[in-house]
């Protein structure tokens, strides 16, 4: 069994068609003017892209 397998990709990468799961594309970054003192900002791991899109769960996946 694979990690994918445990692991659902969750984002495509637009600019070096990768897919991540959420948890490697998320990161949070300090901001003065939010009440929580910091934003989430989705980054590609690989090539460093905020280009990036969620994708959508189909029923006719095979």
């Amino acid at each position: 069994m694979t990690t994918t397998a445990l692991t659902p990709l969750t984002h495509h990468c637009r600019n070096c068609d990768a897919h991540h799961p959420r948890h490697q594309v998320r990161q949070c970054i300090p901001a003065e003017n939010t009440p929580e003192g910091e934003v989430e900002v989705l980054v590609c791991p690989i090539c460093g892209s905020y280009d990036l899109e969620q994708l959508q769960e189909v029923g006719h996946a095979q």
